[in-house]
């Protein structure tokens, strides 16, 4: 009896150690490419740093451009994002709102291996461009803390997924560009806090950047 007790036991906490969800640090490549020949490539690298960093825990994320000190944190108990700019300063706004509708989405299994992970494919065929999302389970969140979150069709995305996507890839037609980022390195372990602070020294507007 004492056996089966312990099994079960072992069973439980193995499966609640996988259902948890990600918490941790993913280092992404960008690139920016231009299928228009009046496209200069100096122009197009403005749009994307070389590197972003992105940290998640419990629901808030933050993406970080070591190149030009800019980052974009999601605070998930405020429901609030909060953007910092060149010129110092930090706009904030609900994302309750969304102008990119989706037309159609499609999900096929086991399309790319990205470090080592098999990923399925979400494509999303929005008004104004095609979205790729490439995720694994190992990374999962739970949709439920996007519920207001529509800014970037968030919420949906992660209610197809319930995952962090490794791989992402954007194509705007009309502007004639892809953007793909791609994750270099994954450190999974607890996030400090001070990571999603906002700083006290810097002056807040209310408004989308």
């Amino acid at each position: 009896m004492k056996i089966k007790f312990f099994t079960i036991l072992f069973l439980l906490l193995f499966v609640k150690s996988f259902s948890q969800n990600f918490e941790g640090e993913i280092v992404y490549k960008n690139v920016c490419m231009s299928s228009k020949p009046d496209w200069k490539i100096e122009y197009c690298q403005l749009i994307t740093d070389s590197i972003q960093n992105f940290y998640y825990k419990n629901g808030s994320y933050k993406f970080s451009h070591p190149n030009n000190q800019n980052w974009t944190i999601f605070k998930q108990e405020e429901g609030k994002i909060y953007t910092k700019t060149k010129k110092g300063k930090i706009f904030w706004s609900y994302p309750n709102s969304s102008n990119d509708s989706i037309i159609k989405a499609t999900i096929n299994k086991k399309v790319l291996n990205i470090l080592g992970y098999d990923c399925d494919e979400l494509i999303l065929e929005t008004l104004n461009s095609i979205q790729k999302y490439y995720y694994n389970s190992k990374f999962s969140v739970n949709p439920e803390l996007y519920k207001n979150h529509k800014n970037g069709n968030l919420y949906y995305i992660t209610s197809m997924t319930k995952s962090i996507p490794l791989k992402t890839v954007f194509i705007i037609e009309n502007e004639g560009l892809i953007l793909e980022s791609t994750a270099l390195k994954i450190n999974i372990g607890i996030m400090d806090k001070i990571n999603f602070l906002i700083p006290n020294d810097l002056e807040l507007v209310e408004g989308k950047f």
